[in-house]
């Protein structure tokens, strides 16, 4: 069965053992002594806080690609010029559409990787958190 190693978050196969092949740690968390658990509590929180870095690194590539979002839309709406005869026509040869298709991808590419980390970050924080949670010590 795949499970996730409790020090470096890689999965692997727990059939062959607990320990992780690739930080080589052991994750069997009942036979711990303080000084591991402790140990464990730390490398948590220190992974906890990577997450929330990211995640506000997230939430900001979410909020400035709104706002080119915002931009490219309007220099969408600006594209389309009147003519001699008085009517709106696209010209997709202007500057203006240059600059909205620019602000446009941009944007997209924003806010694809910001959902994209978002989701990563509030996965590692649970997990961090009900490790936490699950080694605690027994007083």
């Amino acid at each position: 069965m795949k499970k996730r190693c409790i020090y470096c978050y890689k999965e692997f196969d727990d059939n062959q053992g607990e320990i992780c092949p690739f930080c080589y740690k052991d994750n069997n968390q009942s036979k711990m002594s303080e000084n591991e658990v402790h140990a464990l509590h730390q490398n948590c929180h220190n992974n906890i806080r990577m997450s929330t870095n990211m995640m506000n690194n997230a939430l900001t590539n979410l909020v400035v690609g709104t706002i080119l979002l915002i931009v490219g839309l309007i220099f969408l709406v600006l594209s389309f010029r009147f003519n001699v005869i008085k009517e709106r026509v696209f010209t997709p040869g202007s500057t203006e559409f240059v600059v909205c298709v620019i602000c446009l991808s941009l944007a997209g590419i924003m806010l694809i990787l910001g959902v994209f980390r978002l989701i990563i970050s509030i996965i590692r924080t649970r997990y961090y958190k009900s490790v936490l949670k699950h080694s605690e010590l027994k007083k």
